[in-house]
């Protein structure tokens, strides 16, 4: 298996590990749209969150409050979180680009987060449906207000909710695999980084 988060390259900047629990890594990305963008990786190889046992489940949802709350300290404000969930290995494709498991942190609040959650038909979830074991792929979103939404209705595009962070901060251009955004990682890092 060729998995860049099972093997990561400690000689790219954007592999820093800021924080390790007991299931999890938590490292800034390759495509950071801005200063304050993380993602929470699963130790173990799965295809999406809702694959982690219910103890897993649990660690990540303190490890999301926590680093919610440590966003509110350095930015003054809330994040977004989001993934891209894969149903399994043998469903149609999905839209992310990676397919080891992994929750994005955006320090980014949409101008209008309404019309986002319309156009990938996000629908508000309890914490309990937004983890249940999913028969098709999706989009999950955490609010900032820390409200769960799931979509299965949505076009498979790839990186469709960086695509609307780009449009959103107007960055018509962005490629995540192309475009560098070492200053956003390098702050990121400096903010967050746990010794």
């Amino acid at each position: 298996m060729n998995c860049p988060f099972c093997e990561l390259d400690d000689k790219d900047i954007s592999n820093t590990i800021i924080e390790a629990t007991e299931s999890f890594l938590i490292l800034p990305t390759k495509g950071s749209l801005c200063d304050g963008y993380l993602l929470v990786i699963p130790k173990q190889h799965l295809n999406s969150m809702n694959e982690l046992s219910h103890e897993q489940k649990q660690e990540l949802i303190f490890v999301l409050k926590k680093h919610r709350e440590k966003f509110y300290e350095v930015y003054g404000k809330y994040p977004f979180f989001f993934e891209h969930g894969s149903a399994g290995e043998n469903a149609e494709a999905s839209s992310k680009s990676v397919t080891h498991a992994h929750i994005h942190i955006v320090n980014h609040n949409f101008k209008n987060e309404n019309e986002i959650k319309e156009q990938i038909n996000l629908k508000r979830v309890s914490e309990e449906e937004f983890f249940e074991n999913k028969k098709a792929n999706y989009i999950s979103y955490i609010s900032p207000e820390f409200e769960f939404f799931i979509s299965y209705n949505f076009k498979p595009v790839s990186q469709q909710m960086r695509i609307y962070i780009a449009n959103d901060l107007g960055l018509a251009d962005y490629n995540w695999k192309t475009s560098n955004f070492d200053n956003n990682i390098l702050s990121t890092i400096k903010n967050f980084k746990i010794d």
